[in-house]
């Protein structure tokens, strides 16, 4: 509808999104809304009786719904009664960079700003995220985003496939409501956890996933992760062909799951990564694994060299390959060995230290490798009891009588029961 349309009593005129606002209703003398304009959960204060064709003025409170419907009881065309256009179905977006969207795009759902009924679309260089109401101010900021009315598309939602994987595996009815409806995907592999009373049948379940999901392959996760190369202990259940090449937030990691780890859990970490400003800084990644940090930061920020260390020669090899896969030659020195070897000391501006459980042993290292007053990214699994205290004394007694300025503290996620994985940025300032 748009501001020549002629209505008649009763019909939609248009619908306003504001958590506030003021609505207008025309009327006849004597004349009432109709019922199904005052949807049973707005509030409505101060309606007046609309009297020789007056304005009914009705204040609304905004609760759940995401629009409200005002109506004309007089069949006249809507210019004469309201001048300027009529949003009908409107949905506000914000309009963000490609680069920061699927960071900004996080931050929105844990503060519950994202609206999942409209499609999220390109445009141009920028994304544009449907949102309920304006988000904050601080967080429009953060990521130079703006709000704006825009018309997006329905988001389509689908029936879960773990419902026609449940009805269609050929294992017992009694079983059903067992098999998982969480897994690790990357392109087109998953990884499983089964419960034990379902391995008899662990072959007929991985057809019914790989069927269902579109997979090449499936795996399940026996043991965890192993040795100091971090290699995951997988079963193949299904399919020959275990490489494949993950997608996520515009960077392509291609590797193997049955012989690499690649932890879900450190996305955010990863996401940060692609968000932080090192233009032209010398970056030294002390266990770059595939990539998992390194490329983020060459693809999305302007880093002059990042030194990519691995001891891995698998992890290597595919470290190698996703270097000219995300076309960032140029910048990434992919480095095969122990990252003690490395030689030189002071040129790192930034030194990332992404692993865990023994990382405090490789603290002189990254001590040795960065600048006076450069940063390092320091990771560790820490019972819950002694964070932060264990973790910056660990990186105080690197240092000697040098100075640990904190920049941040983030827990990543839960490693174990009453153990976390958390990070510290520290600024370095080495004794004189």
């Amino acid at each position: 509808m748009n501001d020549t349309s002629a209505v008649s009593p009763g019909r939609m005129t248009g619908v306003t999104k504001s958590p506030m606002m003021l609505l207008v209703y025309f009327g006849a003398p004597g004349s009432a809304m109709s019922p199904l304009t005052i949807p049973a959960d707005i509030s409505i204060s101060d309606r007046r009786t609309a009297e020789d064709g007056s304005p009914d003025f009705i204040s609304v409170g905004k609760t759940d719904t995401d629009y409200i419907i005002f109506g004309l009881a007089l069949a006249v065309p809507l210019e004469e009664l309201i001048p300027g256009p009529v949003i009908v179905n409107p949905v506000l977006g914000v309009r963000v960079r490609r680069d920061l969207a699927e960071a900004f795009r996080l931050e929105l759902t844990r503060a519950r700003f994202l609206d999942k009924d409209h499609a999220i679309i390109d445009e141009g260089g920028d994304v544009v995220i449907p949102v309920p109401a304006p988000p904050p101010s601080a967080l429009l900021d953060k990521y130079g985003a703006a709000v704006i009315d825009i018309e997006l598309p329905p988001r389509k939602h689908r029936t879960d496939p773990i419902d026609e994987i449940r009805r269609t595996a050929e294992v017992p009815d009694s079983l059903r409501s067992h098999l998982p409806s969480k897994w690790e995907r990357f392109g087109d592999v998953i990884v499983l956890r089964l419960d034990g009373q379902l391995e008899r049948y662990e072959v007929e379940l991985a057809r019914a996933y790989a069927k269902v999901l579109g997979l090449k392959a499936v795996l399940k996760d026996v043991g965890g992760i192993s040795g100091d190369h971090r290699r995951p202990v997988i079963k193949v259940l299904f399919g020959e062909d275990t490489v494949t090449t993950h997608i996520e937030n515009g960077i392509r990691y291609r590797f193997d799951p049955a012989q690499i780890m690649f932890s879900s859990g450190n996305e955010e970490e990863r996401i940060r990564m692609a968000c932080l400003s090192c233009t032209g800084e010398t970056v030294v990644d002390m266990f770059a694994g595939i990539g998992y940090f390194s490329l983020p930061l060459a693809v999305f920020q302007k880093p002059l060299r990042i030194v990519a260390c691995e001891i891995n020669p698998i992890a290597h090899s595919y470290l190698v390959e996703n270097i000219a896969l995300n076309k960032v030659e140029g910048i990434v020195e992919p480095f095969l060995g122990d990252n003690r070897s490395l030689p030189g000391e002071s040129f790192a501006d930034r030194v990332i230290m992404g692993y865990v459980k023994t990382t405090h042993e490789f603290l002189p290292t990254a001590v040795r490798l960065v600048k006076d007053g450069g940063v390092i990214h320091y990771h560790e699994t820490c019972p819950n009891e002694l964070i932060p205290e264990r973790s910056l004394k660990r990186l105080q007694d690197s240092v000697g009588g040098g100075e640990v300025t904190v920049l941040r503290i983030k827990e990543i996620k839960s490693y174990a029961p009453g153990v976390t994985h958390l990070v510290v940025d520290a600024r370095i300032r080495k004794p004189a």
